[in-house]
């Protein structure tokens, strides 16, 4: 299976433990053989121009936005799997974690009670987020649509 794993963070001032994170995904994802992903603030160019004009200072929004374009670029590509790990992730027992394997898995999201399921698009293409809903490619779930994030969004003021 044709797997990404997609990870960023600023290359700046970068503290130890975050480096360690960093280091233990890119550990894991070599392990497994998955395609290792790592960019820096550039990441933020995958938000729409109007979305950052929009948010302005709110951060959060514009990293949503932008992981789902990342995202949709890499399903674009040809990956049957791209999952996106947030910097702040350790990876304890690699050997264990394969999201290759059959059958159910979840992340539970930062501040988020309820994990969150993997979706499995007809064929098998599948996209996750450890901050987010999934983002199958070709049967995409109605919550992360990339296609559908315009204008009119819930991020578009109500005036």
């Amino acid at each position: 299976m044709n797997v990404a794993v997609l990870q960023s963070y600023r290359t700046q001032q970068v503290p130890v433990w975050i480096r360690q994170t960093l280091a233990s995904v890119r550990d894991w994802a070599g392990l497994h053989g998955y395609h290792y992903v790592f960019t820096d603030d550039a990441f933020f160019d995958y938000a729409p121009a109007w979305v950052r004009q929009h948010c302005k200072t709110q951060f959060f929004p514009v990293t949503d936005i932008a992981r789902l374009h990342y995202i949709q670029a890499y399903l674009d590509k040809g990956y049957q799997r791209v999952v996106w790990v947030d910097a702040d992730v350790l990876v304890f027992d690699p050997k264990k974690l394969d999201i290759r394997q059959p059958g159910c898995h979840a992340v539970v999201p930062a501040g988020c009670g309820q994990p969150l399921p993997f979706c499995t698009a007809s064929g098998g293409r599948t996209a996750a987020t450890t901050a987010g809903p999934c983002l199958p490619a070709g049967n995409r779930c109605d919550l992360c649509d990339v296609g559908r994030i315009g204008e009119n969004s819930i991020y578009r003021d109500n005036d």
